[in-house]
């Protein structure tokens, strides 16, 4: 009898078909890895074209806006000055700088261009708080002051001596670098007037320099990106690296900038198309038969490899039209996560060839349906659909590799789902944030006879209370505080509608015959206007208040807010201070019912009498153990801070102990204080034209808002 001797496993058909097995996996996995990381490649160059162009463009925007607020804020200013007395500039300019900490000098000068020389020249002093500023960096801070005063008249004479491209009776303007020659991180402004009067040949002009740190917030930078602002000639003249603003260095040499200052479009991501090394050693006539390579990358600071993007300082009429954002990202942060996932992709690849040798050995034909069917659906997740399902799984191996690729792609789609929505809540939050900013007075207002300040604390993101202030007419002031019920969005949408009311209504109060001097008609008239949008579904309180310097007397309205108290001055020979007063007062709070009815009342004003107005969260928000701190303990506050010397020491005090007794309990409501004071010199019928204190007072009526 024939012997039969067993078959090597080497020869054998499960050997075979194990190496078959192996081969179709490892083929399947090399084009799905290759087609996959081409597609990531390509996603990661779109995303990080994007990324950059979008972040270079929000910056550029940012740039401009912020020096054109600037450059407003320093016009406005300025221009009622020209023409006055240096004594009365200097004392002006004091007050100038000490209002906008952001700016560091201010010159104005007069120039006859015949004669080519300066008529007057009036310059600021180095303020008292800027002496200290680090910025200065270890140096004379005076020494550097006055060297930059002398650098700024270099460029004011060099300015004056151009004509002005710009359109006639229109102001002109330059944005120059000095940072470099007065080793200080700022940029200078300079502004040419028209001549004032018809015929006049000589003229005016103003030069300021600004710490660069005013722009640096709307520059993007992590540990891997830098972005900077360049002149025509490539010069950095701001930067998240502030060493090279300093130095002055030129980023003439880089790809990014050379490409940025030739482009005709306002924006735009560098890169370049190159022949492979393949085609370059080819005859010219057969290379045009491959495509070309694009690069995106180009050598940069410490010789590393970066990516680029740039857009353009939008003309704006600030003397930035020729300057560009220069956004640039570390290409290993970029495409290091490529060479991980070709890596993982490698890994994983290793793994799936010897579980297919294994399957295949075991179970040759169903394994093989399953594959496919694994095959296929992860070129389809690959490709980015993920709503791919494997159907038909068996109970083995092979099945659980299909449950899992299922499980996989549905939590890639509810990943993707949520980072989506998730972009979209924060997009919306910080637009409602930025909205509501803007709302936002700066520091104290100071009227004739009247001074008032405010605090205000929301308790989240969008806030609902709200206090404003209106010149009625000379002598004539009428301030007021709001609470929208709750607080977040809807409270938000209801500060916004009453934001929007008063400025509306703010054009009625011209007209005494409607207004008559009676807060009851502002109640009324902001009633009207929340009701009819909100038909009671929600409601805010308000308290307007009437100060009549004219008669004497203060006139105040209630709309179900709580009762504001009046302090007034020590009687003489008192050791003690009195208790403060409470305005009672009941009505309907707005948007209750359109048919309320607001009562007017009204008390004698005394010289130097505080009101402390303020929100519901002041009084009600609690301290760790669960206790309010009311009424009582404001009114003990208010007394306790009688000595203060100023609104704002009896605002921070009153704030402080509150908050003190808060500890570290998030606050559950907004809290929003108002601290406004008579003027203690005040004698009824002394009564002249407002106090002009900021260019925002000089047109009547002044409106102030503030909402938290």
């Amino acid at each position: 009898m024939a012997g039969s001797s067993k078959v090597p496993f080497t020869k054998s058909l499960r050997a075979r078909f194990a190496v078959v097995i192996a081969f179709v996996a490892t083929f399947a996995i090399l084009v799905i890895s290759s087609v996959f990381s081409s597609r990531f490649e390509g996603f990661l160059r779109s995303g990080i074209r994007d990324e950059l162009t979008g972040n270079a463009e929000k910056a550029a925007d940012a740039v401009g806006a912020s020096v054109k607020t600037q450059v407003g804020q320093l016009t406005t200013f300025a221009a009622p000055l020209l023409l006055a007395d240096s004594a009365k500039q200097k004392v002006s300019f004091s007050a100038f700088l000490q209002g906008f900490h952001e700016f560091l000098t201010l010159s104005t000068f007069r120039y006859d261009p015949v004669r080519k020389e300066f008529l007057a020249t009036v310059s600021s002093d180095l303020p008292d708080f800027q002496k200290q500023d680090a910025l200065f960096r270890g140096g004379d801070s005076s020494e550097m002051h006055n060297a930059l005063i002398a650098l700024e008249r270099r460029e004011v004479e060099h300015f004056a001596r151009e004509e002005s491209p710009e359109e006639a009776g229109q102001p002109s303007f330059r944005f120059v670098s000095l940072a470099r020659e007065s080793r200080l991180p700022v940029f200078t402004i300079l502004v040419k007037y028209p001549p004032e009067k018809k015929g006049s040949r000589n003229f005016s002009m103003v030069a300021t320099s600004i710490w660069l740190t005013s722009l640096m917030v709307a520059l993007p930078k992590t540990a891997a990106l830098e972005t900077s602002i360049v002149d025509r000639s490539g010069t950095v003249v701001g930067s998240t690296v502030v060493r090279d603003v300093l130095s002055a260095r030129s980023y003439a040499g880089l790809p990014v900038v050379r490409t940025a200052i030739a482009s005709v479009q306002p924006s735009g991501f560098y890169e370049r198309s190159t022949e492979g090394k393949f085609a370059s050693r080819l005859p010219p006539l057969l290379r045009d038969l491959f495509p070309k390579e694009q690069s995106y990358t180009f050598k940069g600071k410490r010789a590393l490899d970066w990516v680029g993007a740039f857009a353009r300082v939008q003309k704006q009429g600030i003397g930035m039209d020729q300057h560009w954002v220069v956004v640039q990202k570390r290409a290993d942060a970029v495409f290091g996560v490529l060479k991980k996932s070709q890596l993982d992709t490698f890994l994983a690849a290793l793994f799936v060839v010897i579980g297919a040798v294994a399957v295949g050995v075991i179970w040759a034909g169903e394994s093989t349906a399953q594959l496919s069917k694994v095959y296929h659906a992860t070129g389809e997740i690959a490709s980015g659909r993920f709503d791919t399902r494997i159907e038909g799984r068996t109970d083995d191996e092979i099945g659980q590799i299909a449950g899992a690729v299922n499980q996989m792609a549905s939590d890639l789609r509810e990943q993707v789902d949520l980072k989506a929505e998730k972009g979209r809540l924060m997009q919306e939050a910080n637009t409602a944030r930025t909205v509501q900013e803007t709302f936002f007075p700066a520091g104290t207002i100071s009227v004739k006879n009247l001074v008032m300040t405010g605090s205000y604390q929301p308790a989240t993101e969008c806030g609902g209370d709200l206090w404003g202030h209106f010149t009625v007419r000379p002598g004539v002031e009428l301030v007021y505080i709001a609470d929208a019920m709750g607080h977040g969005a809807s409270a938000a949408i209801m500060t916004a509608m009453a934001y929007t009311a008063c400025n509306l209504i703010s054009d009625i109060i011209k007209d005494t015959a409607i207004f008559n001097d009676s807060p009851a008609q502002l109640l009324t008239r902001m009633n009207n206007v929340i009701f009819g949008a909100v038909k009671g579904k929600i409601s805010m309180t308000c308290f307007a208040i009437l100060y009549d310097f004219n008669k004497g007397e203060m006139v105040y309205s209630n709309a179900g807010h709580n009762f504001p108290f009046v302090m007034f001055q020590m009687a003489e020979g008192s050791q003690k201070p009195g208790t403060p007063q409470s305005l009672s007062l009941s009505g309907n709070p707005l948007g209750v019912d359109g048919e309320s009815v607001f009562t007017d009342k009204k008390r004698p004003l005394s010289p130097g009498e505080r009101l402390v107005l303020f929100t519901d969260g002041l009084i009600e928000c609690r301290s760790p153990g669960g206790q309010m701190w009311g009424r009582k303990a404001l009114s003990a506050s208010m007394q306790s801070g009688h000595a203060a010397n100023s609104v704002e020491e009896l605002r921070d005090s009153i704030v402080g102990k509150a908050f003190s007794f808060f500890g570290n309990i998030p606050i559950a409501d907004d809290v929003t204080l108002v601290v406004a004071e008579v003027d203690r010199a005040w004698v009824a019928g002394a009564v002249g034209p407002p106090k002009i204190q900021t260019p925002e007072q000089v047109e009547p009526p002044m409106t102030h808002l503030a909402v938290s």
